[in-house]
């Protein structure tokens, strides 16, 4: 995969929209793995004449790149990838660009990790319910940290973030037999 880089975050609106559309989304999929218009066409049963205009889009926005170019006759075809192995979509994209300050931000992130923290209350007590039925292996783990300013934060959330999502895409997407689970991480100034 080269020099795609982990996580891709979404703030823009024009680039949301051009993620969002079907033929685009299923593109994404595919060049996981560098490819030609010509094999995405085959794939996807399309023409290739359907699929350049797409292509030049994502292209735009930064969304994917060419690696690399071959010659096929008399013709050059490009080979294209992702730009990034996962993409997030910022909160930040349903505000209003004046609304868009620090407030709102810090108020959107909280939001979250409370949705977080209710979903897990709500799974373990549906795990408690099941104790004793069967061994329910689980894991946790707290740390607390010092970073010392908004730079450092920033320097650990990327790190964490990918950190994370390289242990997650070793263990998931999975088809065959095992137990699923669901991993959380998150953070925030202790008080």
């Amino acid at each position: 995969m080269g020099n795609m880089q982990e996580l891709l975050e979404i703030d823009q609106l024009k680039k949301a929209r051009s993620i969002l559309h079907p033929v685009r989304v299923l593109l994404l999929h595919y060049l996981i793995q560098p490819r030609t218009c010509r094999e995405l066409a085959e794939i996807m049963d399309v023409t290739q004449q359907r699929l350049n205009h797409h292509l030049r889009e994502l292209k735009k926005a930064g969304l994917i790149r060419i690696v690399k170019t071959q010659r096929k006759g008399n013709l050059l075809e490009a080979v294209y990838q992702r730009t990034s192995k996962a993409y997030w979509f910022s909160p930040r994209l349903a505000l209003p660009q004046k609304q868009r300050d620090r407030q709102v931000q810090d108020q959107l992130a909280l939001h979250n990790l409370l949705v977080m923290a209710e979903s897990l209350q709500s799974d373990v007590a549906e795990l408690l319910g099941r104790a004793g039925d069967s061994e329910i292996p689980n894991m946790g783990f707290e740390a607390e940290i010092v970073l010392k300013d908004e730079t450092a934060r920033q320097a650990f959330t990327h790190d964490t973030l990918r950190a994370f999502h390289r242990v997650a895409e070793k263990y998931q997407g999975g088809t065959g037999s095992g137990t699923r689970y669901k991993v959380m991480v998150c953070s925030y100034p202790k008080f």
